[in-house]
Protein backbone atom coordinates (compact mmCIF):
# COMPACT_ATOMS: atom_id res chain seq x y z
CA UNK A 1 0.00 0.00 0.00
CA UNK A 2 1.34 3.57 0.16
CA UNK A 3 4.40 5.26 2.14
CA UNK A 4 3.04 6.40 5.60
CA UNK A 5 3.43 9.89 4.78
CA UNK A 6 1.66 10.06 1.52
CA UNK A 7 -1.15 7.86 3.01
CA UNK A 8 -1.78 10.77 5.40
CA UNK A 9 -1.81 13.23 3.16
CA UNK A 10 -4.23 11.12 1.34
CA UNK A 11 -6.82 10.70 4.55
CA UNK A 12 -6.79 14.42 4.95
CA UNK A 13 -7.72 15.07 1.42
CA UNK A 14 -10.39 12.24 1.85
CA UNK A 15 -11.99 13.99 4.62
CA UNK A 16 -11.62 17.70 2.94
CA UNK A 17 -13.80 17.26 0.08
CA UNK A 18 -16.20 15.08 2.61
CA UNK A 19 -16.50 18.26 3.93
CA UNK A 20 -16.56 20.31 1.13
CA UNK A 21 -19.64 18.62 -0.55
CA UNK A 22 -21.82 20.24 2.34
CA UNK A 23 -20.16 23.67 1.67
CA UNK A 24 -20.13 25.53 -1.98
CA UNK A 25 -19.19 24.90 -5.30
CA UNK A 26 -15.87 26.06 -5.16
CA UNK A 27 -14.66 24.24 -2.34
CA UNK A 28 -16.22 21.25 -4.03
CA UNK A 29 -13.92 21.78 -6.73
CA UNK A 30 -10.73 22.64 -4.73
CA UNK A 31 -11.43 19.19 -2.74
CA UNK A 32 -11.74 17.07 -5.74
CA UNK A 33 -8.95 18.29 -7.61
CA UNK A 34 -7.00 17.83 -4.61
CA UNK A 35 -8.41 14.27 -3.86
CA UNK A 36 -7.99 13.44 -7.58
CA UNK A 37 -4.69 14.68 -8.05
CA UNK A 38 -3.64 12.21 -4.81
CA UNK A 39 -4.68 8.91 -6.60
CA UNK A 40 -3.40 10.02 -9.70
CA UNK A 41 -0.29 10.62 -8.11
CA UNK A 42 -0.10 7.12 -6.42
CA UNK A 43 -1.19 5.69 -9.31
CA UNK A 44 1.40 6.37 -11.18
CA UNK A 45 3.92 6.39 -8.10
CA UNK A 46 3.06 3.58 -5.99
CA UNK A 47 3.00 -0.16 -7.35
CA UNK A 48 1.12 -1.30 -4.28
CA UNK A 49 -1.49 1.21 -4.60
CA UNK A 50 -1.46 0.30 -8.68
CA UNK A 51 -2.38 -3.27 -7.40
CA UNK A 52 -4.95 -3.03 -4.93
CA UNK A 53 -6.28 -0.20 -6.86
CA UNK A 54 -6.94 -3.10 -10.01
CA UNK A 55 -8.13 -5.69 -8.02
CA UNK A 56 -11.04 -2.96 -6.37
CA UNK A 57 -12.03 -2.03 -9.57
CA UNK A 58 -12.01 -5.63 -10.94
CA UNK A 59 -14.49 -7.02 -8.83
CA UNK A 60 -18.31 -7.67 -9.55
CA UNK A 61 -19.71 -4.05 -8.33
CA UNK A 62 -17.36 -2.04 -9.89
CA UNK A 63 -17.49 -4.03 -13.55
CA UNK A 64 -21.56 -3.39 -12.95
CA UNK A 65 -21.10 -0.25 -12.27
CA UNK A 66 -18.53 1.35 -15.36
CA UNK A 67 -20.92 -0.78 -17.23
CA UNK A 68 -24.17 0.89 -16.38
CA UNK A 69 -22.54 4.17 -15.91
CA UNK A 70 -21.00 3.19 -19.86
CA UNK A 71 -24.42 2.35 -21.16
CA UNK A 72 -26.39 5.64 -19.82
CA UNK A 73 -23.04 8.13 -20.82
CA UNK A 74 -23.58 6.15 -24.54
CA UNK A 75 -27.45 7.34 -24.82
CA UNK A 76 -26.15 10.52 -23.55
CA UNK A 77 -23.51 11.00 -26.70
CA UNK A 78 -25.98 9.62 -29.08
CA UNK A 79 -28.74 11.80 -27.85
CA UNK A 80 -25.79 14.43 -28.71
CA UNK A 81 -25.24 13.16 -32.20
CA UNK A 82 -28.70 13.08 -33.02
CA UNK A 83 -29.24 16.96 -32.01
CA UNK A 84 -26.15 17.84 -34.02
CA UNK A 85 -26.86 15.87 -37.17
CA UNK A 86 -30.59 15.64 -37.51
CA UNK A 87 -31.93 18.78 -34.55
CA UNK A 88 -35.29 19.25 -34.15
CA UNK A 89 -36.60 22.75 -35.47
CA UNK A 90 -38.80 24.76 -32.82
CA UNK A 91 -39.87 28.40 -34.37
CA UNK A 92 -36.39 28.50 -36.28
CA UNK A 93 -34.41 27.20 -33.22
CA UNK A 94 -32.27 24.50 -33.19
CA UNK A 95 -29.81 23.27 -30.62
CA UNK A 96 -26.25 24.06 -30.77
CA UNK A 97 -24.20 21.42 -29.85
CA UNK A 98 -20.36 21.42 -28.41
CA UNK A 99 -19.58 17.90 -27.45
CA UNK A 100 -17.20 18.69 -25.08
CA UNK A 101 -18.94 21.35 -22.92
CA UNK A 102 -21.96 19.19 -23.18
CA UNK A 103 -20.52 16.14 -21.86
CA UNK A 104 -18.26 18.26 -19.41
CA UNK A 105 -20.05 16.73 -16.78
CA UNK A 106 -19.63 13.06 -17.57
CA UNK A 107 -16.75 12.80 -15.52
CA UNK A 108 -18.90 12.85 -12.51
CA UNK A 109 -19.87 9.18 -13.57
CA UNK A 110 -16.07 8.61 -12.89
CA UNK A 111 -15.63 9.84 -9.60
CA UNK A 112 -17.41 7.35 -7.16
CA UNK A 113 -14.65 4.90 -8.43
CA UNK A 114 -11.46 7.43 -7.50
CA UNK A 115 -13.42 8.01 -4.27
CA UNK A 116 -13.64 4.31 -3.19
CA UNK A 117 -9.79 4.03 -4.06
CA UNK A 118 -8.75 6.83 -2.11
CA UNK A 119 -10.63 5.26 0.68
CA UNK A 120 -9.59 1.66 0.54
CA UNK A 121 -5.86 2.97 0.55
CA UNK A 122 -6.34 4.69 4.02
CA UNK A 123 -6.45 3.16 7.20
CA UNK A 124 -9.82 1.91 8.88
CA UNK A 125 -9.25 4.54 11.73
CA UNK A 126 -8.88 7.35 8.36
CA UNK A 127 -11.62 6.20 6.83
CA UNK A 128 -13.48 7.03 9.97
CA UNK A 129 -12.40 9.90 10.58
CA UNK A 130 -13.16 11.73 7.31
CA UNK A 131 -16.98 10.18 8.10
CA UNK A 132 -16.87 11.57 11.32
CA UNK A 133 -15.58 15.02 9.63
CA UNK A 134 -18.33 14.87 7.19
CA UNK A 135 -21.18 14.93 9.85
CA UNK A 136 -19.23 17.11 12.27
CA UNK A 137 -19.65 19.44 9.21
CA UNK A 138 -23.23 18.68 8.65
CA UNK A 139 -24.29 19.39 12.22
CA UNK A 140 -22.37 22.97 12.25
CA UNK A 141 -23.73 24.40 8.82
CA UNK A 142 -26.84 22.92 9.79
CA UNK A 143 -26.72 24.87 12.89
CA UNK A 144 -25.93 28.25 10.40
CA UNK A 145 -28.92 27.27 8.53
CA UNK A 146 -31.49 27.51 11.62
CA UNK A 147 -29.73 31.00 12.15
CA UNK A 148 -30.00 32.05 8.39
CA UNK A 149 -33.89 31.26 8.92
CA UNK A 150 -34.47 33.97 10.97
CA UNK A 151 -31.59 36.70 10.16
CA UNK A 152 -30.88 35.96 6.23
CA UNK A 153 -27.04 35.55 7.32
CA UNK A 154 -24.94 34.60 4.96
CA UNK A 155 -26.72 34.04 1.89
CA UNK A 156 -30.77 35.88 2.01
CA UNK A 157 -33.44 34.42 0.01
CA UNK A 158 -36.74 35.24 0.92
CA UNK A 159 -39.84 33.23 1.76
CA UNK A 160 -42.23 34.12 -0.74
CA UNK A 161 -45.41 35.07 1.51
CA UNK A 162 -43.53 35.41 4.26
CA UNK A 163 -40.90 38.71 3.81
CA UNK A 164 -39.93 38.24 7.33
CA UNK A 165 -38.13 34.93 7.40
CA UNK A 166 -35.58 33.47 4.78
CA UNK A 167 -34.73 29.86 3.35
CA UNK A 168 -31.90 28.00 4.90
CA UNK A 169 -29.44 28.05 1.43
CA UNK A 170 -26.44 28.12 3.97
CA UNK A 171 -23.39 28.52 1.47
CA UNK A 172 -24.73 26.25 -1.40
CA UNK A 173 -27.25 29.00 -2.91
CA UNK A 174 -30.32 27.77 -3.38
CA UNK A 175 -32.90 26.41 -0.74
CA UNK A 176 -33.35 23.37 -3.48
CA UNK A 177 -29.56 22.32 -3.81
CA UNK A 178 -29.93 22.05 0.05
CA UNK A 179 -33.54 20.50 0.10
CA UNK A 180 -31.09 17.40 -2.68
CA UNK A 181 -27.99 17.75 -0.48
CA UNK A 182 -29.10 17.59 3.01
CA UNK A 183 -31.07 14.57 3.04
CA UNK A 184 -27.76 12.28 2.66
CA UNK A 185 -25.84 12.87 5.72
CA UNK A 186 -29.67 13.48 7.57
CA UNK A 187 -30.65 9.61 7.18
CA UNK A 188 -27.51 8.38 7.75
CA UNK A 189 -27.15 10.14 11.09
CA UNK A 190 -30.65 8.99 11.87
CA UNK A 191 -29.70 5.44 10.69
CA UNK A 192 -26.48 5.63 13.13
CA UNK A 193 -28.64 6.34 15.81
CA UNK A 194 -29.78 2.74 16.00
CA UNK A 195 -26.17 0.94 15.89
CA UNK A 196 -24.00 0.14 18.07
CA UNK A 197 -20.93 1.40 16.48
CA UNK A 198 -21.69 4.77 16.12
CA UNK A 199 -18.13 6.15 14.72
CA UNK A 200 -17.40 7.49 18.28
CA UNK A 201 -20.75 9.94 18.51
CA UNK A 202 -22.62 9.46 21.94
CA UNK A 203 -26.48 9.32 21.08
CA UNK A 204 -27.20 12.66 22.17
CA UNK A 205 -24.62 14.09 19.46
CA UNK A 206 -26.38 12.22 17.13
CA UNK A 207 -29.67 13.26 17.96
CA UNK A 208 -28.10 17.02 18.22
CA UNK A 209 -27.18 16.16 14.76
CA UNK A 210 -30.60 14.97 13.56
CA UNK A 211 -32.38 17.75 15.34
CA UNK A 212 -30.29 20.49 13.39
CA UNK A 213 -30.37 18.65 10.56
CA UNK A 214 -34.26 18.32 10.08
CA UNK A 215 -34.94 21.18 11.29
CA UNK A 216 -33.07 23.16 8.52
CA UNK A 217 -34.46 20.62 6.22
CA UNK A 218 -37.77 21.89 7.09
CA UNK A 219 -36.30 25.30 6.73
CA UNK A 220 -35.63 25.04 3.12
CA UNK A 221 -39.48 26.33 2.68
CA UNK A 222 -38.53 22.99 -0.21
CA UNK A 223 -42.59 21.69 -0.09
CA UNK A 224 -42.01 18.88 -2.13
CA UNK A 225 -39.21 18.15 0.44
CA UNK A 226 -41.85 18.08 2.79
CA UNK A 227 -43.89 15.99 0.92
CA UNK A 228 -40.93 13.78 0.50
CA UNK A 229 -39.40 13.39 3.64
CA UNK A 230 -42.94 11.84 4.75
CA UNK A 231 -42.30 8.33 2.77
CA UNK A 232 -38.37 8.84 3.28
CA UNK A 233 -38.90 9.05 7.11
CA UNK A 234 -42.41 5.71 6.87
CA UNK A 235 -39.47 3.70 4.81
CA UNK A 236 -36.59 4.20 7.21
CA UNK A 237 -38.74 2.76 9.85
CA UNK A 238 -39.65 0.12 7.91
CA UNK A 239 -36.72 -0.65 7.05
CA UNK A 240 -35.15 -0.68 10.45
CA UNK A 241 -37.34 -2.00 12.79
CA UNK A 242 -39.82 -4.95 13.21
CA UNK A 243 -43.31 -4.95 11.54
CA UNK A 244 -44.83 -4.08 14.90
CA UNK A 245 -42.42 -0.97 16.07
CA UNK A 246 -42.74 0.19 12.47
CA UNK A 247 -46.63 0.02 11.59
CA UNK A 248 -47.09 2.49 14.86
CA UNK A 249 -44.42 4.47 13.87
CA UNK A 250 -46.16 5.09 10.78
CA UNK A 251 -49.65 6.17 12.56
CA UNK A 252 -47.35 8.74 14.43
CA UNK A 253 -46.11 9.89 11.57
CA UNK A 254 -49.03 10.33 9.36
CA UNK A 255 -50.74 12.13 12.50
CA UNK A 256 -47.70 14.57 12.78
CA UNK A 257 -47.73 15.30 9.01
CA UNK A 258 -51.27 15.63 8.81
CA UNK A 259 -51.52 18.07 12.14
CA UNK A 260 -48.49 19.90 10.78
CA UNK A 261 -50.49 20.50 7.38
CA UNK A 262 -52.79 23.06 9.43
CA UNK A 263 -50.34 25.22 10.32
CA UNK A 264 -50.76 28.44 9.21
CA UNK A 265 -47.53 29.13 7.89
CA UNK A 266 -47.05 25.65 6.46
CA UNK A 267 -50.57 25.57 5.01
CA UNK A 268 -50.03 28.73 3.27
CA UNK A 269 -46.75 27.50 1.85
CA UNK A 270 -48.01 24.04 0.36
CA UNK A 271 -51.12 26.21 -1.29
CA UNK A 272 -49.01 28.83 -2.69
CA UNK A 273 -49.27 28.35 -6.72
CA UNK A 274 -46.06 30.16 -6.88
CA UNK A 275 -44.19 28.09 -9.69
CA UNK A 276 -47.07 25.93 -10.18
CA UNK A 277 -48.16 26.72 -13.45
CA UNK A 278 -44.55 27.96 -15.19
CA UNK A 279 -43.68 24.13 -14.20
CA UNK A 280 -46.98 22.50 -15.77
CA UNK A 281 -45.76 24.54 -19.32
CA UNK A 282 -42.42 23.55 -18.73
CA UNK A 283 -43.40 19.87 -18.57
CA UNK A 284 -46.31 20.06 -21.30
CA UNK A 285 -42.80 20.94 -23.47
CA UNK A 286 -40.69 18.46 -22.60
CA UNK A 287 -43.56 15.96 -23.53
CA UNK A 288 -44.16 17.21 -26.52
CA UNK A 289 -40.17 17.22 -27.12
CA UNK A 290 -40.06 13.01 -26.57
CA UNK A 291 -42.82 12.46 -29.22
CA UNK A 292 -40.94 14.53 -31.39
CA UNK A 293 -37.55 12.56 -30.86
CA UNK A 294 -39.15 9.15 -28.71
CA UNK A 295 -35.59 7.03 -29.43
CA UNK A 296 -32.49 9.68 -28.92
CA UNK A 297 -34.38 12.95 -27.40
CA UNK A 298 -33.67 15.97 -28.69
CA UNK A 299 -29.97 16.50 -27.25
CA UNK A 300 -28.87 15.85 -23.45
CA UNK A 301 -29.85 18.75 -21.96
CA UNK A 302 -30.78 20.49 -25.22
CA UNK A 303 -34.74 20.81 -24.09
CA UNK A 304 -33.47 23.80 -21.55
CA UNK A 305 -32.57 25.94 -25.04
CA UNK A 306 -35.51 25.43 -26.67
CA UNK A 307 -38.15 25.89 -24.37
CA UNK A 308 -37.82 29.30 -24.84
CA UNK A 309 -39.01 28.61 -28.62
CA UNK A 310 -41.82 26.51 -27.50
CA UNK A 311 -43.69 28.50 -25.12
CA UNK A 312 -43.23 31.80 -27.35
CA UNK A 313 -44.58 29.36 -30.29
CA UNK A 314 -47.39 28.79 -28.23
CA UNK A 315 -48.10 31.78 -26.18
CA UNK A 316 -46.78 34.30 -28.84
CA UNK A 317 -46.12 38.02 -26.91
CA UNK A 318 -46.19 36.28 -23.56
CA UNK A 319 -43.92 36.48 -20.71
CA UNK A 320 -42.43 33.32 -20.15
CA UNK A 321 -40.55 31.22 -17.74
CA UNK A 322 -38.08 29.17 -19.51
CA UNK A 323 -35.32 27.01 -18.28
CA UNK A 324 -34.81 23.03 -17.90
CA UNK A 325 -37.80 20.81 -17.44
CA UNK A 326 -37.51 20.95 -13.32
CA UNK A 327 -38.13 17.04 -13.31
CA UNK A 328 -35.29 14.92 -13.12
CA UNK A 329 -37.32 12.57 -15.79
CA UNK A 330 -38.96 14.79 -18.11
CA UNK A 331 -35.01 16.01 -18.74
CA UNK A 332 -34.12 12.90 -19.29
CA UNK A 333 -36.78 11.41 -21.44
CA UNK A 334 -37.11 14.25 -23.48
CA UNK A 335 -33.14 15.47 -23.81
CA UNK A 336 -31.91 11.77 -24.39
CA UNK A 337 -35.10 9.87 -25.20
CA UNK A 338 -36.09 6.19 -24.60
CA UNK A 339 -32.79 5.17 -24.77
CA UNK A 340 -31.52 7.55 -21.97
CA UNK A 341 -34.40 7.28 -20.09
CA UNK A 342 -34.07 3.55 -19.61
CA UNK A 343 -30.14 3.33 -19.06
CA UNK A 344 -30.53 6.14 -16.62
CA UNK A 345 -33.14 4.16 -14.85
CA UNK A 346 -30.66 1.18 -14.52
CA UNK A 347 -28.49 3.57 -13.40
CA UNK A 348 -30.45 4.76 -10.24
CA UNK A 349 -31.99 1.50 -9.73
CA UNK A 350 -28.08 0.40 -9.11
CA UNK A 351 -27.40 2.97 -7.27
CA UNK A 352 -30.51 2.17 -4.29
CA UNK A 353 -29.41 -1.53 -4.93
CA UNK A 354 -25.41 -0.95 -3.52
CA UNK A 355 -26.58 1.64 -1.29
CA UNK A 356 -28.76 -1.27 0.14
CA UNK A 357 -25.76 -3.56 0.82
CA UNK A 358 -23.87 -0.47 2.33
CA UNK A 359 -22.08 -2.10 5.85
CA UNK A 360 -22.82 1.71 7.27
CA UNK A 361 -26.55 3.22 7.19
CA UNK A 362 -27.78 1.35 4.44
CA UNK A 363 -31.32 1.70 5.23
CA UNK A 364 -30.90 5.45 5.69
CA UNK A 365 -28.97 6.15 2.49
CA UNK A 366 -31.80 4.22 0.50
CA UNK A 367 -34.41 6.46 2.27
CA UNK A 368 -32.45 9.17 1.33
CA UNK A 369 -32.56 8.46 -2.60
CA UNK A 370 -36.08 7.95 -2.42
CA UNK A 371 -36.64 11.52 -0.77
CA UNK A 372 -34.11 12.43 -4.08
CA UNK A 373 -35.83 11.13 -6.73
CA UNK A 374 -39.30 12.62 -5.05
CA UNK A 375 -37.79 16.21 -4.82
CA UNK A 376 -36.75 15.65 -8.28
CA UNK A 377 -40.42 15.50 -9.53
CA UNK A 378 -40.51 19.32 -9.10
CA UNK A 379 -36.49 20.08 -9.78
CA UNK A 380 -33.46 19.11 -11.86
CA UNK A 381 -31.23 17.87 -8.68
CA UNK A 382 -30.01 15.11 -10.75
CA UNK A 383 -27.46 17.08 -13.22
CA UNK A 384 -27.17 19.60 -10.44
CA UNK A 385 -23.19 19.81 -9.98
CA UNK A 386 -23.16 20.65 -6.17
CA UNK A 387 -25.68 18.13 -5.72
CA UNK A 388 -23.46 15.44 -8.20
CA UNK A 389 -20.40 15.86 -5.79
CA UNK A 390 -22.71 14.67 -2.82
CA UNK A 391 -24.29 11.76 -4.85
CA UNK A 392 -21.10 10.53 -6.05
CA UNK A 393 -19.56 10.92 -2.40
CA UNK A 394 -22.18 8.40 -1.14
CA UNK A 395 -21.63 6.16 -3.86
CA UNK A 396 -17.85 6.12 -3.71
CA UNK A 397 -18.60 4.99 -0.12
CA UNK A 398 -20.89 2.73 -1.09
CA UNK A 399 -19.02 0.70 -3.95
CA UNK A 400 -16.41 0.25 -1.29
CA UNK A 401 -18.43 -0.79 2.43
CA UNK A 402 -20.89 -2.91 0.01
CA UNK A 403 -17.17 -5.51 -0.37
CA UNK A 404 -17.97 -7.85 1.98
CA UNK A 405 -15.85 -7.32 5.07
CA UNK A 406 -14.92 -3.94 4.44
CA UNK A 407 -16.38 -1.32 6.77
CA UNK A 408 -16.02 2.13 7.86
CA UNK A 409 -13.95 1.50 10.74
Amino acid sequence: MSRPRERKWLGIVTALYGVSTLVAMAPMSLGAALLGGSVFYLWFSDSSFRNHAKNLISTPEFKKYIRISALFLTACVLSLVGAAFFPIGINGVKPQVSFISDFSKSWYFLWPIVIALALKSISPQERKTALRAWFIAFGILSFVGIVQHFVGWPRPQRIPGNDSRYHATLFLGHHLSVASIWIFPFFAALDLLRKKDRLGFSKNTLRTLVLFGGATLFLTYSRALWVAMVPGILIWCWLSYPKKWAGGATILILIAALTATQIPSINNRIHDSLGVDTRLQLWSANLDFFKSRPLTGVGMRKNEGLSEAYLELKNPGKPHFVGHAHNNFLEILAGCGLLGFLTWILWITFAISISSRMSLFSSGIVSAWVVFHINGLTQLNFWEGKVEHQMMWILGWALLTSQRGVNAD
